[in-house]
């Protein structure tokens, strides 16, 4: 589904099945904007380049009043300067480069392998840990340089695999 996905944000054509009829091809003018309250939305990658997410605060959450008044703004003028502001707005990023935010980052780690996602949380602890036959936690590796055998290694990752799907 992710190549699917992102053939159509970025490819050149599109195909269309019509039911009953034979694909045709054509040329791809589709926009998409996501919205969700998940906290995984789509299948960013570590050189993501198509999409641009944001976090949108809760701060006006339910605020009838604020949205009322934004859209007494709206249909009285307001529309018109926003559209002048942003046709007159310098922009300085080059928009063939994705806008890595937070958020963005957030997507990408979200949709990491398992394996991704182990070695990101080993070095973001600073540690190898597994499992001891007795139920305690053996940790090979806490910040300082060490050789850790490929075995014991492999048993770390076991371990978290194992925890990741309890």
């Amino acid at each position: 589904q992710e190549k699917e996905l992102k053939g159509m944000v970025t490819g050149d054509k599109l195909v269309v099945e019509p039911k009953g009829r034979k694909p045709i091809l054509i040329d791809n003018f589709a926009r998409f904007l996501f919205l969700g309250n998940e906290s995984w939305m789509l299948p960013a990658s570590v050189d993501e380049r198509r999409f641009l997410v944001l976090d949108v605060p809760d701060t006006h959450r339910k605020d009838y009043d604020y949205f009322s008044n934004l859209h007494k703004h709206w249909n009285q003028g307001e529309k018109e300067g926003f559209l002048y502001y942003l046709l007159n707005r310098k922009i300085s990023h080059n928009l063939r480069e994705a806008i890595w935010t937070e958020a963005l980052k957030d997507q990408v780690l979200r949709g990491l392998e398992p394996h991704q996602e182990w070695i990101i949380e080993c070095l973001d602890e600073c540690c190898f840990y597994r499992e001891t036959k007795d139920g305690k936690i053996d940790y090979l590796w806490k910040g300082e340089e060490t050789k850790i055998p490929i075995s014991a290694f492999y048993e770390c990752y076991l371990f978290y695999i194992s925890k990741r799907h309890k």
